[in-house]
């Protein structure tokens, strides 16, 4: 699915409006009443109801809105801010229809005293509308008229929902660097049509809460052609990602996938790998360990193969099996010399598909000259804190997606930083962000998992964009099939490898279905 910028979005409304029976207002109309039944659901036990509106269409949502509202609550008030003078058009004709149902707005001005918006808005049982700034806001709100109005809604104590975005955020990038920015807090936030890309960063949760999206139905005509670089993982976009599975196909048909790992102590990380990495299709696994961790592999995954290299921590050069077909390195091994040395070799010699993760990474960012030597579309899969080891610190998720993107170009390497909104970035320049996965996946092994995972799928043949937005999505399903059975506290990594099957099941259901109406014709 594609992810459009703000300014995407406005050119989408302009798009429909001129190719459907449908007005500017009408827009308006559609997208006021449905985010108005999302009100009346989330905020049922609440009795009364205050709109703040700005002066420009997002204002406008917001009389809308209210005057929808009118009937599901005991009161309903709705208090302007903002240049009446500034006042977009639409927003006129809402306050025109609102007047009409006998809600008179209020227009507060900044020598106004603000008691009673003070009080009204702190009443026990209010919900708060927040309608100040939509996704036009191109500034940071520091000045102490509009600063004062979001400082007040956010110390009422009241939940507060926003319509389109929290106000003060900017729908691109997120909250201002501006130490005096002031952004809305919401509860809820009832964005139209797609998510925006500051929804995407852990930065900004505190004020967006919890995110739903609500269709206004922008033409399909516009979602098909309009061009983007950035999209969200969807599963009917991974479900056309499916390597077909053929009637005499054999153990060797689905590739050999070799996982190199493991270090004294640290047996757990490869032997997850290993066991994902088989649970994804791969036809042969190997475990390449040191001989420490060896046996581990042979009692808990006997359906891989083991070879050893070194005692305690992998070292030297083995000769790989015969057929090999991907890598996946680094869970679990260590940062020695004689393992570092190892993997100097692997970029040097292997000429094959490569996952790096963990200890592997951690080794690069040692010796951040081997990056230039990593074979092309190499995947990466750090999460924060090593993604700034191999680059530099950064404040913000936007400002490291940022940096991700310029990597991913620069090196020609396939990005896999792993976080709430896992983002994918690819060397020509384009992003994925997923849309699977929850809190109980925040747990040691997790990303061993993953890495099993993506090894799996590089090994059956898979292309490189295809394995990691397959390699994501299904990771955070299985890890959602896990969270719903089991909760986040007691979710581990291993819930994950034991619903992989059917988390592959779900996404390709349509493909399963057909072949076993072959089998049973």
């Amino acid at each position: 699915m594609k992810l459009l910028s703000a300014a995407q979005i406005r050119q989408g409304d302009a798009y429909t409006i001129a190719r459907e029976p449908v007005s500017s207002i009408g827009l308006m109309e559609r997208a006021a009443a449905r985010c108005a039944v999302s009100v009346t659901e989330g905020f049922a036990a609440c009795r009364y109801l205050v709109m703040v509106c700005g002066p420009g269409n997002n204002g406008g949502d917001g009389l809308a809105m209210a005057r929808l509202l009118q009937p599901f609550f005991d009161e309903v008030r709705v208090y302007c801010f903002g240049d009446p003078a500034k006042r977009s058009a639409d927003f006129t004709v809402n306050d025109f229809r609102l007047r009409e149902k006998g809600i008179i707005p209020q227009t507060l001005s900044p020598s106004d005293t603000p008691d009673e918006f003070l009080r009204t808005l702190s009443r026990p049982g209010t919900v708060i509308g927040d309608a100040l700034f939509g996704t036009g806001l191109s500034k940071p709100v520091t000045d102490d008229y509009f600063g004062s109005v979001i400082e007040a809604v956010n110390g009422s104590g009241m939940p507060v929902f926003s319509v389109d975005i929290p106000s003060g955020l900017s729908a691109d990038e997120g909250r201002h660097a501006e130490k005096n920015a002031r952004v809305v807090r919401a509860a809820v936030t009832y964005t139209f049509e797609l998510p925006k890309r500051a929804f995407l960063f852990a930065e900004n949760a505190p004020y967006t809460g919890r995110v739903e999206v609500v269709s206004v139905g922008l033409h399909r005509d516009f979602m098909e052609t309009v061009d983007t670089t950035e999209f969200l993982i969807t599963r009917s976009g991974v479900s056309e990602l499916r390597k077909p599975a053929g009637t005499f196909s054999h153990k060797g048909t689905y590739g050999h996938a070799l996982v190199l790992g493991g270090s004294k102590g640290k047996p757990g990380s490869v032997l997850l790998a290993t066991r994902a990495c088989m649970a994804s299709g791969a036809g042969l696994t190997t475990a390449c360990t040191p001989e420490t961790v060896g046996p581990v592999i042979g009692q808990q995954a006997p359906e891989a193969m083991g070879m050893t290299a070194g005692g305690d921590y992998l070292s030297g050069r083995p000769e790989w099996p015969a057929g090999i077909t991907a890598l996946g390195i680094g869970v679990g091994m260590g940062r020695e010399k004689e393992t570092a040395d190892l993997l100097k070799q692997c970029i040097a010699e292997a000429d094959l598909p490569m996952v790096w993760d963990a200890d592997a990474l951690n080794i690069l960012s040692e010796n951040k000259t081997w990056l230039s030597f990593l074979p092309p579309d190499t995947i990466l899969t750090p999460h924060p804190k090593e993604f700034d080891r191999l680059t530099q610190p950064h404040e913000t998720g936007h400002a490291r997606w940022r940096t991700q993107m310029e990597f991913s170009r620069k090196y020609g390497v396939y990005v896999v930083l792993k976080g709430a909104h896992t983002s994918v970035t690819t060397p020509l320049g384009k992003t994925f962000f997923n849309t699977t996965g929850n809190p109980g996946m925040a747990t040691g092994g997790s990303g061993d998992v993953l890495t099993g995972i993506l090894t799996g799928l590089l090994a059956q043949g898979y292309p490189p964009v295809d394995t990691c937005l397959l390699g994501v999505y299904v990771h955070g399903l299985a890890g959602d099939l896990a969270f719903a059975e089991k909760g986040r506290e007691a979710l581990v990594a291993s819930d994950i490898i034991l619903r992989l099957g059917q988390a592959f099941l779900s996404v390709f259901e349509n493909d399963y279905i057909h072949w076993s109406r072959n089998l049973t014709a």
